[in-house]
């Protein structure tokens, strides 16, 4: 285990959707466009590897390259990569104001 600073004052988390909210449906339009995928299968897709992920088993590049695997979809890096890495991160990290 690491020493925690001395100036540590708070660690938030959040599960479920508690602070930040779901992603809007044109926000999950934009990645499942990528991989030519509907709602439902994005969801479904989405889960499949995200205990994996969360417990840091697999990296986020790992994640999406799976998801586009199960989708029979080739990602091309760099420029679909960063949307799918790096873009999912914000959706997740908009503050619900249902909560302030």
């Amino acid at each position: 285990m690491h020493p925690t600073p001395h100036d540590l004052r708070a660690i938030i988390l959040d599960y479920g959707m508690v602070l930040c909210r779901q992603p809007s449906l044109e926000e999950i339009d934009r990645i499942a466009q990528i991989f030519g995928v509907d709602h439902p299968t994005f969801w479904q897709l989405y889960e499949k590897n995200r205990g994996a992920y969360d417990k840091s088993d697999i990296g986020g590049k790992e994640y999406w390259d799976r998801f586009a695997s199960d989708t029979n979809t080739h990602i091309r890096v760099p420029r679909t990569a960063p949307i799918c890495v790096h873009k999912p991160r914000i959706h997740w990290t908009s503050v619900s104001n249902e909560q302030c």
